[in-house]
């Protein structure tokens, strides 16, 4: 692979690096992401990350990067970006080429108030931009609503549903998640016409850390959404306790103005949950039927993907999206052979 990257590289036009040849140094192995392999690269002594999108189920998602990316190229929130390659033959996949932040993303360090503090400021000016003065039409984000996350439940739930039938599991699980979908669309009311940039995966591995300096990265999901959205999404991916969310809260709105901010993330907050556990069953289900690059798979353990899966499912719980009483073990919902 790196021997391809290699004679791709030296295809391009030198110009687009501000310079009349183009030389290659060191290409590291790929960090995975959940559906992309990250190469880091040098050009002319410049460091900069490909990325290859392996899923197949989203031919588009590199070229939907490269639109959100070329509409932030105006803020200082995101790397910049050099191109999109569409032919999926050259690399395994579609991919793009951007800007390498230095500094370590958040997985491992320690978060705490100077942190969350930082965070949130970041998260405040991000929302903060005015998206009518700064619109680009042609790479303007799609739109993400409350019934988007509805319609791609029901998506995954017909993929389960397709799986359980292939592996003759029981009906049940399906019926149950059936019925608590059905109950937590009832009790949805929100109706926000509050719409900013929104960031869609603010997660500890896509922020990184640099001379006391954050930085966002993975900008594949971006929308123009409800800020609520963002920050429910934020506190669960990294597992903020009420006094964590509380301070955050308290430094983002030192920035933005937003009244009844915190009703609607408590309302968004059993949707997305749910929307995630779902993703996780799909997610062991793609793994174990090789539904991703030979390279994705060979590199991924499914009983981590079981375990964060479950770890969901006891967020379930905790948000009463499932009964207290409802156990993991109450159902079948994975072949034995997993």
């Amino acid at each position: 692979m790196k021997s391809k990257i290699k004679n791709y590289l030296f295809s391009l036009n030198p110009l687009m690096f501000n310079s009349d040849e183009i030389t290659i140094g060191n290409i590291q192995s790929p960090e995975l992401g959940e559906s992309n392999l990250n190469y880091k690269v040098e050009i002319n002594q410049k460091q900069f990350i490909l990325r290859v999108n392996v899923d197949p189920k989203s031919p588009l998602k590199s070229h939907i990067e490269y639109n959100n990316l070329k509409f932030l190229e105006k803020f200082d929130f995101a790397p910049r970006i050099y191109l999109y390659e569409n032919n999926p033959k050259i690399l395994g996949g579609t991919f793009i080429l951007v800007d390498f932040f230095e500094g370590q993303n958040l997985v491992n360090i320690k978060i705490d108030d100077n942190i969350i503090r930082k965070l949130a400021q970041l998260v405040a000016t991000f929302h903060n931009q005015e998206i009518s003065n700064n619109i680009n039409t042609r790479y303007r984000p799609n739109d993400l609503s409350i019934q988007d996350f509805f319609s791609d439940i029901e998506k995954m739930h017909n993929y389960l549903v397709y799986k359980w039938k292939k592996y003759n599991l029981s009906e049940k699980f399906g019926i149950f998640l059936t019925n608590c979908r059905l109950r937590v669309q009832a009790n949805t009311n929100l109706k926000s016409k509050i719409t900013t940039l929104c960031h869609c995966d603010i997660a500890p591995q896509n922020v990184i850390l640099y001379n006391d300096r954050l930085k966002l990265i993975d900008w594949e999901s971006l929308r123009i959404a409800d800020p609520a959205i963002d920050l429910a999404m934020l506190f669960d991916s990294f597992n903020f306790t009420e006094r964590k969310k509380e301070y955050f809260l308290r430094n983002y709105l030192k920035m933005r103005e937003d009244s009844n901010l915190e009703i609607r993330i408590n309302e968004i907050w059993s949707i997305h949950i749910l929307n995630v556990f779902y993703w996780s069953l799909v997610h062991v289900f793609e793994i174990r039927d090789k539904e991703f690059s030979p390279e994705f798979i060979s590199k991924q353990s499914l009983i981590h993907h079981i375990n964060y899966a479950k770890k969901m499912f006891k967020k379930c719980k905790e948000a009463k999206i499932f009964d207290n009483g409802t156990l993991w073990n109450d159902f079948t919902i994975f072949p034995k052979t997993i």
